[in-house]
């Protein structure tokens, strides 16, 4: 990450809550030998577009690991860190501490802590297109989900015990694949404008551009399960820098 002449100051925020149901400290829950919040950490930090990167935390073992990593830390007031705070409040305190420090963000990007495999490119393509295409008020990054967690397959249970599709005349049209209209799942993070935050009370506004990202990138690490897969692709990703090292020595 390196500052660059520009008229648009672009800041990466990092919501890091200290608590976590299914998985204790998910946050630095050890992911490879790393830290959880290391990976979205170290691919911002390698990201030209961004001119500040912080981390909002109410959690002092939190502070601890992200200081280790060279980034500086927003306090989040404990009020901002319980189970059910939505994002917008913690992003909008970091925000206006920040201004508070002198740097006032134009342009926000609300970076996930638990998806360990955000790429560089997907940070510098939402940069990009929020300051290219006009009218939009965010940036979201999105992943189409396999065939069987399409919302026409969602079923419901009925009072008799029995299921249904929540969907039925939908699913009746659209059976399979090829018939079913696209969907897309929330990717990996949100790139705002200033304005949407404070004007529209949102990270997204009524406006989002979409940039399509692969199911790998787009990974939330909720609990064991999800782990132990990062723990796969990730050997799997470190067998290949390495075998590529090698092929160039």
């Amino acid at each position: 990450m390196k500052n660059r002449e520009t008229t648009l100051n672009v800041l990466g925020i990092v919501p890091a809550r200290g608590g976590s149901k299914r998985i204790p400290n998910k946050n630095i829950h050890p992911l490879g030998g790393r830290p959880l919040i290391h990976y979205c950490l170290e691919t911002a930090q390698q990201c030209p577009s961004l001119d500040r990167l912080v981390v909002s935390t109410e959690s002092e073992a939190i502070a601890q690991t992200v200081a280790r990593e060279g980034v500086e830390v927003i306090e989040r007031p404990t009020e901002l860190a319980r189970d059910h705070t939505p994002t917008l409040p913690v992003i909008v305190q970091a925000i206006e501490e920040l201004d508070k420090r002198g740097f006032q963000a134009d342009i926000i990007l609300t970076i996930q802590p638990t998806y360990p495999f955000l790429t560089v490119d997907n940070v510098e393509q939402s940069i990009e297109a929020i300051k290219k295409q006009g009218g939009i008020d965010s940036v979201t990054t999105v992943t189409r989900p396999p065939f069987h967690y399409h919302p026409f397959n969602a079923r419901t249970i009925n009072p008799d015990g029995t299921i249904s599709f929540m969907f039925e005349e939908e699913k009746k049209k659209s059976p399979n694949t090829q018939s079913a209209p696209e969907v897309y799942f929330f990717g990996n993070l949100y790139t705002s404008w200033r304005r949407t935050i404070f004007e529209q009370g949102s990270l997204y506004g009524g406006r989002s551009w979409p940039i399509p990202v692969s199911r790998i990138e787009a990974m939330d690490i909720d609990e064991y399960l999800d782990l132990e897969i990062a723990e796969y692709i990730q050997k799997r990703i470190n067998r290949k820098d390495s075998q590529q090292e090698v092929k160039k020595t």
